[in-house]
């Protein structure tokens, strides 16, 4: 096993993460890019990273700027200045750099995003629709730009910082997060999506999942009988099985599409 830490760059801003590849491979590799949720970092999609290199594609489950797990490996930033663009200026810079990496099959780089990062991955999907193989979501955050609705509403767009989920989030945050619709961006994405996300989520409820189904051209939504907002247990298994197979029936799409 090949796990090595790889620092990337965005702007000023030194990004870090894990970079796995699979020791035995036969040519360029397919790559999936993991992207974490709100106050999370890259050990949330860990499980996920050593299901799929395990499988044989390559991983890069990184920290957004402002991220970290409170080592020193960390990525830069501060998490006051945090939004969702920010973060999609992020992951738009990884996956630039990756797939410039002699290692990596350019045409089979593949986006996966919990909550916020899936909420992220799906808007870089939409900007990088020809250039990506596939999207997938865990349990993806699309109510945040409701709730920072609420919080405009409620306290208007002051320069102070907020407290979200325990957490301080600065003005840029709701600012950026009602800048645009989530759902209009979807539609550029073109090619098969698989969501997943359990029917007992508190924070992110399943409807709007139900809604991006409706809304992407080809989408399957896995639900998760009684799952909350984040997986534990069996449904770990069960989402990292359907990604496995989403991965590989458009890897098995893909060479098809080049016979």
């Amino acid at each position: 096993m090949t796990v090595q830490d790889l620092w990337l760059k965005r702007d000023q801003f030194n990004l870090y993460g894990k970079f796995y590849l699979p020791d035995q491979r036969k040519g360029k590799l397919p790559l999936v890019i993991m992207s974490h949720g709100f106050r999370g970092n890259h050990l949330g999609t860990q499980v996920y990273a050593q299901q799929a290199y395990e499988a044989g594609y390559a991983v890069y489950s990184y920290d957004f700027a402002g991220s970290g797990d409170g080592s020193e490996k960390q990525s830069d930033g501060n998490f006051l200045d945090m939004s969702v663009l920010t973060q999609a200026d992020d992951l738009q810079a990884v996956f630039e750099q990756l797939q410039e990496r002699p290692e990596i099959n350019p045409n089979r780089i593949y986006l996966m995003g919990e909550s916020q990062g899936g909420f992220v991955s799906a808007y870089v999907a939409g900007q990088l629709s020809e250039q990506l193989a596939g999207l997938i979501l865990f349990y993806p955050a699309f109510v945040l730009q409701d709730d920072a609705k609420e919080r405009l509403a409620k306290y208007g767009l002051g320069p102070e910082s907020r407290v979200v989920m325990g957490t301080q989030i600065g003005a840029i945050y709701n600012q950026d997060a009602t800048s645009f619709d989530i759902y209009q961006e979807m539609v550029a994405y073109q090619k098969p999506v698989l969501i997943v996300h359990g029917d007992s989520d508190k924070i992110v409820p399943l409807s709007y999942s139900e809604r991006a189904e409706e809304t992407y051209a080809q989408a399957e939504l896995l639900v998760l009988p009684n799952a909350g907002h984040g997986f534990h247990g069996d449904d770990v298994r069960k989402a990292g099985q359907a990604m496995l197979a989403y991965l590989n029936q458009r890897q098995a799409d893909l060479r098809g599409e080049e016979i």
